[in-house]
């Protein structure tokens, strides 16, 4: 992981040529073959209350198709992901799941183990957690994993008891679903379609927003999908509440937490 006070974020430009006007297709699905692969660069930053910037940090990473049609349990026909941090300071990730030509559904994965991560602390608040267990970014958003409550990881393949909708196809502007309800409830909606100028190529997606109601009713998460795969992400989550050590149920100030995802490569099978 590589820490900067400078935050180097890759700015996606929206397509648009103001002489004419452009047609964007809804997204009938989303094709993942084996051997297709994505080079993302992450970058996050924390901002105290008056936006002060109290630590960034960018890493990059890397997701590909690993394989089709495998089983695990009751369940076959299954694709597996992996994706790892470069150099593999976090270790490599495998998430399966069932695409069909209706939804795109988690199904299992495992962690990639424990990762220790320092950041500062200033004033006696408690910014993060001086050591955290880490999935990698791109499965689980990194500032979704600060809300969350987590225990130790272990090297095994984990079900999803609530199996976890992705994608609801046809990808079409005010399509919604339930992504998940259990351990909380996770909404899903298209709320636009648009052209993403990136690596030397435009990609037209589906913006996705993605909702945590009673976890982080102020999220603002938006994922951009294209038939390709996840072209660019941005998060925010403004005013979480920090607290010192020793009185950890009175917050005494807010952060905001930014973070996002932008591609930076794709390669496709042979």
């Amino acid at each position: 992981m590589k820490y900067s006070v400078t935050l180097a974020i890759s700015i996606l430009l929206v397509y648009c040529d103001k002489g004419s006007i452009v047609t964007i297709e809804p997204l009938a699905e989303v094709n993942f073959r084996v051997g297709s692969s994505w080079q993302y660069v992450w970058t996050t930053e924390i901002r105290d209350s008056l936006g002060n910037l109290l630590a960034s940090a960018s890493d990059t990473v890397l997701v590909r198709v690993a394989a089709n049609g495998e089983i695990l349990g009751n369940d076959s026909g299954l694709t597996r992901f992996e994706a790892y941090s470069i150099p593999r300071y976090i270790g490599t990730q495998n998430v399966w799941y069932k695409s069909t030509s209706v939804q795109f559904v988690e199904i299992a994965y495992s962690r990639p183990g424990v990762v220790p991560i320092t950041l500062p602390k200033r004033g006696g608040l408690l910014w993060m957690s001086a050591k955290r267990d880490d999935d990698v970014f791109f499965f689980t958003p990194k500032s979704v994993q600060m809300l969350l409550a987590t225990g130790p990881y272990v090297d095994t393949i984990l079900f999803r008891a609530d199996k976890r909708v992705v994608y609801k196809y046809p990808l079409v502007i005010g399509s919604s679903w339930t992504s998940f309800q259990d351990p909380f409830l996770q909404t899903r909606e298209v709320v636009n379609l648009e052209l993403l100028n990136a690596i030397n190529r435009v990609y037209n997606c589906a913006k996705i927003q993605t909702r945590l109601p009673t976890v982080s009713p102020n999220l603002e998460w938006f994922d951009y999908i294209a038939p390709e795969g996840l072209i660019a992400r941005s998060i925010r989550i403004p005013k979480i509440p920090v607290s010192s050590p020793d009185d950890p149920e009175n917050p005494k100030g807010w952060i905001t937490v930014m973070e996002r995802l932008n591609i930076i490569y794709q390669g496709n099978p042979n």
